[in-house]
């Protein structure tokens, strides 16, 4: 259910070669995964990869702008935040699900991923002097990691000069 946004980022991307993975991966699960419910792309060795729209912006050079928390989806960033709402509108959920049966989908996945960090976020809370520093500061540091590993290898990324030059 995710490939139509991922493949609207990969194009947006310019990533070609993600791009005809995603493709791929879904033209093989919807069909011999028997609609999905199996992943047979990932045993015949087609990688799985995982983008949003929020990074499609920061391929681009938006700003992440202001760090928030949103309740049950956890944080994010006004740029993240904004890409969020874009992905959500080409998840097809959106074409066949209630309001309140797409809400219990999107908010599953960040109630799930705290079940799986709670150790970690307990102990980060027992030693930090001021935990919601110490959150903002993590999220922000894996978020621009992972917007790099987007960039990595891009041939405008490797070959652009910034924008503006420095006054001297």
């Amino acid at each position: 259910l995710e490939s139509p946004a991922l493949l609207v980022n990969d194009v947006l991307q310019l990533a070609p070669l993600d791009a005809s993975e995603t493709t791929a991966r879904f033209a093989i699960n919807s069909t011999v995964g028997l609609l999905g419910f199996f992943d047979p792309a990932e045993d015949m060795g087609i990688r799985i990869h995982h983008t949003d729209f929020g990074e499609t912006l920061a391929v681009w050079g938006t700003p992440s702008g202001t760090y928030v928390v949103i309740p049950l989806l956890g944080p994010s960033t006004a740029r993240d935040t904004f890409g969020q709402l874009v992905d959500a509108a080409l998840h097809p959920a959106v074409w066949f699900l209630s309001p309140l049966q797409q809400v219990m989908i999107r908010t599953s996945g960040g109630l799930s991923e705290y079940d799986v960090e709670r150790e970690r976020l307990e102990a980060l809370r027992a030693t930090s002097v001021d935990f919601y520093a110490a959150i903002r500061g993590a999220y922000l540091m894996d978020r621009d990691a992972k917007v790099e590993e987007r960039l990595a290898g891009r041939w405008w990324h490797e070959h652009s000069q910034p924008v503006l030059e420095s006054a001297e």
